[in-house]
């Protein structure tokens, strides 16, 4: 009884790995002085996973994704949106992409 309780944690812990896999998607969200935005929103896409994240306040996310490709763009109000493509996760890897937003100007001088 022993040998098959051992047996089966053995089995057990295998089976749980081996089913796990994907990666992490972690990074900033800047302006173009490099000071960090805080609770901006991020998107991520691909063919079979939609997500919305919120950055912290100190403007970092993270996310756990499964092997693929992925869209991921980052939004705050007053900013200009950012997009990243092709975006590649792979299994037991860290990417880290960083987005820097750029000012939407109110004047009537700005295109």
């Amino acid at each position: 009884m022993r040998r098959f309780l051992i047996l089966f944690i053995v089995l057990s812990s295998v089976i749980a790995t081996y089913g796990q896999s994907g990666g992490v998607v972690r990074g900033l969200i800047l302006d173009p002085l490099d000071a960090r935005i805080a609770r901006a929103k991020v998107y991520v896409e691909s063919r079979t996973t939609r997500q919305k994240l919120i950055a912290n306040d100190e403007g970092s996310y993270s996310v756990d994704l499964p092997d693929g490709k992925y869209i991921i763009r980052a939004e705050m109000e007053g900013f200009y949106p950012a997009k990243k493509k092709k975006v590649r996760v792979v299994s037991g890897n860290v990417v880290t992409l960083n987005f820097t937003l750029f000012g939407i100007r109110v004047d009537s001088r700005h295109p």
